[in-house]
């Protein structure tokens, strides 16, 4: 198997420390949200079938959001695992600019500093800073 499937399997939303992580993050305004329905209930005499439909409607939420969301509860060490990676300059790197990589869109910039890429170039990564890629011309 080689560094690019490896890299893939590691970030697939079926990956358990993603929906652990999901899960967990999710406990809290599940919580507030169950919380404050069924004190409004109370307070204003709701019928039970609208608290059971609000809960049912909050976690329905949850669950299709996971599709949207997951790759932002996924470990950040894949960022270094970008090193070497070939990507498509999105916006000309005059020097900085975007790319895309691994079916992202990324800020870039060019590592001299100084040369300037057209839209449509491939481009290999060279470092990581944040959430900028430094890249030089293949």
């Amino acid at each position: 198997m080689n560094t690019n499937q490896s890299r893939t399997m590691s970030l697939h939303p079926t990956s358990f420390i993603v929906i652990l992580r999901y899960i967990f993050l999710q406990i809290p305004g599940t919580l507030i949200f169950i919380s404050l329905i069924w004190w409004l209930s109370r307070h204003f005499s709701w019928p039970r079938e609208w608290v059971w439909t609000g809960i049912g409607l909050w976690l329905m939420k949850e669950f299709g959001m996971y599709p949207v969301v997951w790759k932002s509860y996924a470990p950040a060490s894949h960022i270094h695992g970008m090193m070497g990676e070939v990507c498509e300059v999105k916006t000309p790197l005059d020097p900085r600019g975007r790319v895309f990589v691994q079916g992202e869109v990324w800020k870039a910039e060019v590592s001299d500093g100084k040369t300037s890429i057209s839209v449509g170039e491939k481009v290999r990564v060279t470092g990581v800073d944040g959430l900028t890629l430094f890249v030089e011309p293949i």
